[in-house]
């Protein structure tokens, strides 16, 4: 266990968004919701600011309407005039970038929660960026510790911010909060209350930090990407398998090599041929199938988290 102690900057401006995909529909509740009535996400020490992601995907109940805006947010698209074939996400993303930004600026944001739901079986997932997002992985152990409802996963993408593409990469700590499984384009009261009861504990977390409290060095397990894994390609460019009936739902469950992951069409088991143990996340998740990937690929590693403390 690391015993250094890090000081970080207290956390002032905070976001709360959702209907990044429009047809997640418990994000763009919340978030409709709290833009009536904000009450909820006020604290000592910060009134978090609600907003919906892609009102127009929202309101037509699908992913997007052009493109998908959690692609949008890289700087060559921040950066470029508009024209009049420029797709309304792309639009938006300058909107929102300008406001919670912008991106790669001395004083963006200093927290943004994105609310999202998947069809993986997969309870809560906190994604963040990489594991020296201090301020992201106490978060996460605070929810782990403090959410009673689903048991916590912490996956890092390791997407670098001047890279990536997604909302998250405009502020200072970005977080996605996803919960599963969600069917999409379906409102539950179970994922409505579920994802409400997480946001508000991440803002408790939140509060306590910026009122001094020193959070204390942990260690913790989280799953770490390494790849996807990709659905095998017939001549015509189309997938030839899905996802086999014994790995469907073990979303964070070890894969051997051997075991079977995939089925072709024409009924034959297709292995897993790594090298080692997967634990597969966002199986079979609509996202996926759009890249014709089965899952992601993550490794489970051990990681030591220094104590920390807001700098006075």
């Amino acid at each position: 266990m690391t015993s250094k102690s890090v000081s970080l900057k207290p956390v002032t401006k905070v976001a709360v968004s959702g209907g990044t995909s429009g047809n997640k529909l418990a994000g763009v509740y919340l978030a409709k919701k709290w833009l009536k009535d904000p009450s909820e996400l006020q604290r000592q020490t910060f009134n978090a600011t609600p907003f919906l992601v892609n009102p127009r995907a929202a309101k037509a109940m699908v992913r997007f309407t052009e493109k998908d805006i959690n692609t949008c947010f890289l700087e060559s698209i921040l950066s470029a005039p508009d024209t009049e074939d420029t797709p309304y996400e792309e639009k938006r993303a300058k909107e929102i970038n300008l406001i919670f930004g912008p991106k790669g600026s001395p004083n963006p944001y200093d927290l943004l929660l994105d609310m999202h739901s998947t069809p993986s079986n997969m309870g809560v997932t906190i994604i963040l960026d990489n594991a020296e997002n201090y301020l992201g992985m106490h978060l996460a152990h605070y929810v782990q510790n403090n959410f009673p409802f689903l048991k916590t996963h912490i996956y890092l993408s390791m997407v670098p911010k001047n890279t990536s593409g997604k909302i998250t990469s405009i502020v200072r700590c970005g977080i996605t909060l996803e919960i599963g499984p969600v069917n999409v384009e379906t409102l539950t009261a179970d994922a409505f209350n579920y994802t409400q009861n997480l946001v508000k504990c991440c803002l408790d977390f939140t509060d306590k930090f910026n009122q001094g409290v020193t959070f204390p060095a942990f260690e913790t397990e989280a799953y770490q990407y390494f790849g996807l894994q990709d659905y095998p390609i017939d001549a015509d460019r189309e997938m030839s398998a899905m996802v086999h009936r014994k790995l469907q739902g073990k979303d964070y469950l070890p894969q051997k090599p051997g075991d079977p992951i995939l089925l072709s069409f024409d009924g034959k088991t297709i292995p897993y041929n790594g090298d080692r143990a997967v634990y597969p996340i966002f199986i079979n998740d609509p996202a996926m199938t759009s890249k014709k990937a089965a899952f992601v690929k993550t490794d489970k590693l051990k990681f030591s988290i220094p104590a920390i403390r807001a700098r006075k």
